[in-house]
């Protein structure tokens, strides 16, 4: 997948490779990436040893050129290097990389899988794994090591719609070569009820003549303390292992619409950590119109929203990882190390229309010997309210120059209950046509899988919001990099495909985060009218139930305005007709007798209309009265039917208002098999100007 590096890139490489030879360790082990793993400090300094990070996945193969029929191609599993035959057995080939090198993440899921796989380690052309195991005992239920290192998340799914993720970093001196085994799996892609196999394996190469110690099962014994200690700094989130001696500057405002703020640090020093809590009366707008802007000797590296820079998106929602951590009451805190050589400027704007209080802010600093390998930090936001109705490539960001990428995040807003990540991470590095960064889904490149929405929090990955992925409403979603972070000498692309089940719109905000060189450029420019927008909240927010010249309103956009029980389920709902995903209705799914619910829409003229609902019906349906602000006799309908099916029924004239109009639907009668409750379905009302 990996582009051959330009005559240029060869040429840095050996310069910097002859430049600083004695910094070279000695040799790479195990140890050596677990100190690294959770050093902060080393993820500002540009890598030396220098080494390429690539991925091997499961991608579709029909994804050759954006300009192909197939770029876009979503069967994502059982996509292998090659099959082969080893010892008498077949097996798959999942990674056959060149050392010097090491697996720093591997990531699984799993459908239709019996239990009986067995994944192979070959190191340096031996012909006996070194390792080998089921494979949810090796990625993540702790056969090698222990959560965090070996995780599956979120502990609130069920276990096999669980992501899988395995941390703990496989060193290699010549060559490794991964394969599974299973009678039940084929190559490319497979066929329908066989076991699909998802993987993502991020791996680095190391270049020039770098020793690696490769990976043997003693070694969890011979380094055992240090791995110990590692999980305790990681399961802990320890702000500050190293417990350097660190200066600190705190600061508050009150910011009116259009003011800023901003401080000052002068010498040569490293911002450590940075907290901030924002109080106003629209929270969820002041975490989005609030807005950071950092300079480092005289450059602005950093534009971004406060809530999206410290991974909360436009609300609070608490979580705890490696870099950031958000609390219940409302602060919020990074641990990126941040580097200058003569000062730096924070500055806060305020690009709403309301007063925003920072109530509590203060940075951290210590002293830094900035060397020839110093990198800045940078961060990039961007929003996208796009529809989905075609698949497309969202670019998270694009930077120019000497780095590291180290993360990202989206916090997003799905109109629809369909999922909406089915796309796919493609990364460019250095210039590449195609990308050696060529994921399987978008839930697996944060770590999750099946679209599934309980929430987690792991010291590098993290969904704090999942809702989206099955409701109405919003995710945020957060990857930061450590040993898989992705080194660049001339250039880094982003992109993320928007891919969803269903034709809708959703809004959607990347925040990217990275270190750059002296002379790096991020190409992605502040989005301050987009910062400036009102926050989606609801459905209606997008898609207002607004009576016009087409004489339709969706249900799904009507708004509740009423229930007579608190505990009335009236959602957004995908109904099982063609195009697969596509139909949605207003759905109240638990309705009980005499209960009833009020909907209103909004209309751009009064007047007299025919009035005819679209209405689902099913098993579990029930017998409802609808009247139209409430007035003449309402129309009683019997939604109950042995088959599924939609029926158009006649609510007759009705007077609508220029403004707020109320539809009311009561509970006559239940579902006698029904134990929790009728349903009742409406796809859409139409409206005939009399």
């Amino acid at each position: 997948m990996k582009k051959a590096a330009s005559a240029i890139t060869g040429m840095f490489i050996i310069l910097l490779l002859f430049s600083s030879c004695s910094m070279i360790p000695e040799k790479v082990t195990l140890e050596t990436l677990l100190d690294e793993m959770v050093d902060r400090e080393n993820m500002a300094r540009f890598p030396d040893p220098y080494y390429n990070c690539i991925q091997s996945s499961s991608y579709d193969r029909k994804s050759v050129s954006p300009d192909s029929a197939g770029w876009f191609a979503n069967a994502d599993r059982s996509n292998f290097i090659r099959t082969e035959e080893n010892n008498g057995r077949v097996e798959q080939v999942l990674l056959d990389a060149e050392g010097p090198g090491a697996i720093v993440r591997f990531w699984i899921t799993f459908a239709n899988y019996q239990g009986n796989g067995i994944l192979r380690f070959y190191f340096d052309g031996e012909n006996e794994p070194r390792l080998s195991g089921e494979p949810f005992n090796l990625i993540s239920r702790g056969e090698l090591v222990s959560d965090p290192l070996s995780a599956s998340v979120s502990l609130l799914t069920e276990f096999d719609r669980r992501g899988h993720n395995l941390y703990l970093p496989i060193p290699y001196s010549n060559h490794l070569k991964v394969t599974y085994e299973s009678d039940r799996v084929e190559n490319n892609g497979g066929k329908p009820g066989t076991e699909a196999f998802y993987y993502q394996i991020n791996y680095r190469t190391y270049q020039g003549k770098v020793k690696v110690k490769s990976f043997e099962m003693s070694d969890l014994l011979t380094y055992a303390e240090r791995i110990a200690e590692v999980q305790n700094l990681l399961a802990n989130r320890i702000k500050d292992p190293e417990k350097v001696k660190a200066g600190s500057l705190s600061f508050q405002n009150k910011l009116q619409p259009g003011e800023s703020t901003s401080f000052k640090i002068d010498g040569n020093k490293a911002i450590r950590s940075l907290r901030l809590k924002l109080e106003a009366d629209n929270l969820p707008q002041a975490l989005r119109s609030t807005v950071m802007a950092v300079n480092f000797d005289g450059n602005r590296t950093v534009w971004s929203p406060v809530g999206d820079f410290f991974g909360t998106g436009y609300q609070l929602y608490p979580s705890r990882t490696w870099y950031q951590e958000v609390s219940d009451d409302g602060i919020m805190e990074v641990f990126w190390i941040m580097p200058f050589r003569e000062s730096c400027v924070f500055e806060f704007t305020n690009l709403g229309s309301q007063p925003v209080e920072i109530k509590e802010g203060s940075v951290s600093y210590s002293k830094w010997k900035w060397g020839s390998n110093s990198m800045y930090f940078g961060a990039s936001w961007r929003q996208y309210t796009h529809d989905t109705e075609k698949p497309r490539d969202l670019n998270y960001t694009m930077l120019e120059g000497a780095g590291v990428f180290v993360g990202d995040g989206v916090a997003l807003f799905d109109c629809n209950p369909g999922w909406w990540g089915e796309g796919d991470e493609k990364i460019y590095v250095d210039n590449e046509s195609f990308p050696s960064h060529f994921g399987t889904g978008t839930e697996d490149y944060y770590g999750y899988a099946w679209c599934r929405h309980p929430e987690f929090s792991h010291p590098f990955i993290s969904q704090p919001a999942g809702y989206a992925n099955r409701f109405v409403g919003n995710t945020v979603n957060m990857r930061y990099r450590a040993l898989d972070a992705i080194p660049f000498t001339e250039s880094l692309r982003f992109d993320m495909e928007l891919l969803h089940w269903t034709k809708t719109v959703v809004n959607f905000s990347p925040v990217s985060y990275w270190y750059m060189k002296p002379g790096g450029i991020c190409h992605v420019q502040p989005e301050t009218e987009e910062a400036k927008k009102p926050v989606i909240m609801k459905r209606q927010d997008i898609f207002s139930p607004i009576l016009g010249e087409k004489g339709i309103i969706e249900g799904e956009d009507l708004i509740l305005s009423h229930k007579s029980n608190d505990t009335a389920r009236v959602v957004t709902f995908i109904l099982p007709l063609q195009p697969r995903w596509q139909i949605l209705e207003m759905r109240w799914a638990n309705a009980r007798y005499d209960e009833d619910i009020a909907v209103k829409f909004m209309s751009e003229q009064s007047g007299d209309f025919r009035i005819k609902a679209k209405l689902s019906n099913g098993q579990n349906h029930g017998r409802f009265s609808i009247s139209v602000n409430d007035g003449r006799s309402p129309v009683q309908v019997n939604s109950y039917s042995k088959e599924f099916a939609m029926t158009t029924i006649d609510l007759g004239n009705h007077k609508i208002n220029a403004g707020e109009n109320v539809i009311r639907i009561r509970c006559l009668e239940e579902d006698p098999k029904g134990e929790a409750g009728s349903v009742f379905g409406l796809d859409n009302l139409i409206f005939e100007k009399r």
